[in-house]
């Protein structure tokens, strides 16, 4: 299971994947998979895409959007 820190708010979490290295060799290359890897945890993804609401009136593209 790979570890993340978020590179805003610094919070650290586990992301569930079926295939580590697979995760690893395709978002990752740099990092082995001992590594604390930089992604949004999921607040900071929710405020970003709350943002992205607000400035275009619309909700984004997505699974958490309209598309």
């Amino acid at each position: 299971m790979p570890f993340c820190q978020c590179p805003k708010c610094k919070a650290v979490f586990t992301v569930q994947v079926a295939d580590t290295k697979a995760w690893f060799a395709e978002k990752w290359p740099g990092y082995s998979t001992s590594e604390l890897v930089p992604e949004n945890c999921p607040t900071c993804a929710q405020k970003a895409l709350d943002r992205m609401t607000e400035t275009s009136g619309e909700p984004p593209l997505g699974p958490l959007g309209r598309g």
